[in-house]
């Protein structure tokens, strides 16, 4: 995906594109999690990872979308 954080960050909220971009990162949370051996979902809702998103891509704009997802698989491994 060839999204930046600026991108998304900038993207109006609650339309299509937004919402559509918003499935696609759950959706490739899901998959990771799916190949990892612990569920690092377990307890998370779609609203605050997608938060986490949003505070990721505000500090780091220039970063892609791909970038800050991984950033918060890292967290979440981590048990933070």
């Amino acid at each position: 995906m060839d999204v930046s954080c600026g991108k998304w960050i900038n993207m109006p909220k609650r339309t299509l594109t937004h919402e559509q971009l918003r499935m696609w990162i759950l959706g490739y949370l899901s998959g990771i999690n799916v190949e990892s051996s612990a569920d690092f979902l377990q307890n998370r809702d779609a609203d605050g990872l997608t938060v986490w998103i949003d505070n990721y891509c505000r500090q780091n704009p220039p970063r892609a979308i791909t970038h800050a997802i991984n950033a918060l698989v890292d967290e979440l491994r981590s048990g933070r």
